[in-house]
């Protein structure tokens, strides 16, 4: 994916966020093994754990573990889970929406400052959001409005290219997109109340909890990809039947090509015959 970034030959908004999701989503596997480093113990010492490669090895994970003992488990993972559902999946959505929406919709994006700052706050606040979560920091209720503007600068500029659109009639795979992109109001509004300075850890939270991740993961994650997937496999489909068509034609008039030359070769040898 970085090669192929690196080969594009002009920058534009969705490649910046497809750069970005790829930084974060680094981030997120590299705290995955960090949380995880955490949790494991150190205490072997017969067999493999002797050998010299397998000590250091040990001796780096242990490392990381006292680091992680700084911070909280239940902080440390719930800023693991922001790191790859906003950093990865949302900022995928948005920078490739940019891309996708015009060329779907027959429209174009109306302004390239508004698309812009939507991915420059969306990587701002989740920067700070990180921090904000895995410190139990009260300014995690800051970030989170600065993500929370991104994405309504985001729904901002997709009304306006929505409205902007040569095609009038929506189809199944943009509703369902666009369905995704609703889901977002509600899960902005859970996102205040959870950052609130303040907000006690009991059964009620942990319930909150749990309604803020599921529509987010199976509500804005999977119905975006399903309405875009069968957007793009559709056109995909289309397009391998053009060619299709294209090499069946080419095809034909080859063969109908040679067949008039042996009918020729046939009729000029039948003449040469009769004139001997």
């Amino acid at each position: 994916m970085a090669r192929t970034l690196r080969r594009v030959p002009k920058w534009n908004i969705t490649a910046t966020a497809v750069s970005a999701a790829l930084f974060w989503i680094s981030l997120t596997v590299t705290a995955g093994i960090f949380i995880a480093a955490g949790k494991c113990s150190y205490e072997a010492t017969e067999g493999l754990a002797t050998e010299e490669g397998v000590r250091r090895l040990v001796s780096g994970l242990r490392s990381v573990a006292g680091f992680m003992s700084h911070f909280d488990a239940i902080s440390a993972m719930h800023a693991h889970a922001h790191l790859g559902g906003v950093g990865c999946f949302t900022m995928l959505i948005v920078g490739v929406s940019y891309k996708l929406i015009p060329m779907f919709t027959l429209s174009e994006m109306q302004s390239r400052r508004r698309a812009a700052l939507s991915v420059a706050l969306l990587n701002v606040g989740l920067a700070g959001s990180f921090a904000g979560i895995l410190l139990r920091s009260p300014w995690k209720l800051a970030f989170a409005l600065v993500v929370i503007a991104a994405l309504a600068i985001y729904g901002w500029e997709l009304i306006a290219i929505l409205q902007a659109r040569k095609r009038r009639t929506l189809d199944w795979g943009i509703k369902y997109f666009l369905t995704a992109v609703t889901l977002l109001l509600p899960l902005s509004a859970l996102a205040v109340v959870l950052s609130w300075p303040g907000m006690p850890l009991n059964p009620f939270t942990g319930r909150l909890e749990n309604l803020y991740g599921f529509p987010g993961l199976i509500g804005v994650v999977s119905f975006a990809i399903i309405g875009m997937l069968y957007k793009i496999l559709r056109r995909y489909a289309q397009c391998l039947r053009r060619v299709a068509a294209h090499i069946h034609g080419v095809k034909l008039r080859e063969h109908t090509r040679r067949r008039r030359e042996k009918v020729d070769v046939r009729k000029e040898a039948s003449t040469m015959t009769r004139r001997g």
